[in-house]
């Protein structure tokens, strides 16, 4: 069995580690019919004039400036009770989903709102942009889950 056999194999057992399993965005729901709620996707931030949320279900345009707020918030993946989440606590910290609430007003001049579960990760590059190029937008800030 030749030396590099171990590290062959635990690079093949890690390669499902670094997938890109959460790299999508997905709508969460929202009141856009056009698309479905639980649609993967992706978010494109490299128009200047509109947010884009291309899904196989179909894609949702949100020009920049008809942007009215946006939020930010975290919840908890799992809910359990009182005693397991403080035993699951203790152990290890809980996964949280990570949720991005735009609302803004159509081409009709309808409130519409879109909520998309994004990565952690993908915060860095969505909130600056949105700062940037929707400064009329109220930021709501969520002090409930930090």
């Amino acid at each position: 069995m030749p030396k590099a056999f171990p590290m062959v194999m635990f690079l093949t057992l890690a390669l499902p580690a670094f997938a890109a399993g959460d790299d999508g965005v997905a709508y969460a729901g929202g009141t856009v019919s056009q698309i479905k709620a639980g649609a993967a996707g992706s978010l494109d931030l490299s128009s200047g004039a509109a947010l884009r949320f291309s899904s196989s279900s179909g894609d949702l345009d949100i020009p920049y400036s008809a942007i009215d707020s946006w939020q930010h918030t975290n919840e908890p993946a799992v809910h359990l009770g009182v005693l397991p989440a403080i035993a699951v606590g203790a152990v290890a910290a809980r996964k949280r989903n990570q949720y991005l609430r735009i609302t803004y007003t159509d081409s009709d001049h309808v409130t519409q709102v879109a909520v998309f579960q994004v990565p952690k990760r993908m915060l860095r590059y969505i909130v600056p942009a949105l700062e940037s190029r929707a400064p009329n937008a109220h930021w709501l800030v969520d002090r409930t889950n930090r």
